[in-house]
């Protein structure tokens, strides 16, 4: 009798493990009117949602800037927001018909509460150039302080340019030197925190 009970405790221990969903960040499935809107407003756009089951805490999203390989800038746009459940991160790049100027737009939205931050740079910095650009095309499942790369932009003076290898989503720091072979990449970043 007693080793029945002790049965029957450990299967539902071992049923409740199995049943707890882990936090994950995917490509968002937007429908065909979403992706036009992006389309028409956007040169290039990445949408990814999150899950957190049952927690809360804090995403940060930034991307971070290389020159020909080397990191510039760690951080040159930020946005960290408290969350709760599930919501989905935006990147958009937008170059400005009138003066040419190339805009970066990151946000985080969760329950209807949105944070959002942009950023202009000068057009010199692309001209002559061609680009590529990619993101995560699976899921991921998301442990807490971990960072991963979300997605990338490469601009190229050079008549060569491939995208980045799958390994650079998975272990980027043991694939840095893939950028090199751009003049200038934007690496999106997130973090899931606490």
């Amino acid at each position: 009798m007693l080793l029945r009970k002790i049965l029957a405790i450990g299967l539902l221990l071992l049923l409740g493990a199995c049943s707890q969903e882990e936090a994950s960040i995917y490509p968002a499935d937007l429908t065909e009117r979403e992706e036009a809107i992006l389309n028409m407003v956007a040169a290039q756009s990445f949408v990814f949602d999150f899950d957190f089951p049952g927690d809360n805490g804090e995403i940060s999203v930034w991307i971070e800037h290389y020159q020909s390989g080397w990191l510039d800038n760690d951080r040159f746009l930020d946005v960290t927001a408290p969350v709760a459940q599930n919501g989905f991160v935006t990147f958009v790049s937008t170059i400005q018909d009138t003066d040419g100027k190339q805009l970066f737009h990151l946000g985080i939205n969760n329950n209807g509460d949105a944070i959002a931050s942009s950023l202009a740079m000068e057009p010199e910095h692309l001209e002559g150039m061609s680009g590529t650009w990619e993101a995560l095309q699976v899921e991921r499942k998301w442990e807490t302080d971990e960072e991963m790369v979300l997605a990338y932009i490469g601009f190229s003076s050079g008549s060569h340019m491939s995208g980045l290898s799958l390994d650079f989503f998975e272990d980027p720091d043991n694939h840095l030197d893939e950028l090199k072979q751009y003049d200038d990449a934007y690496v999106l970043k997130a973090k899931r925190e606490k």
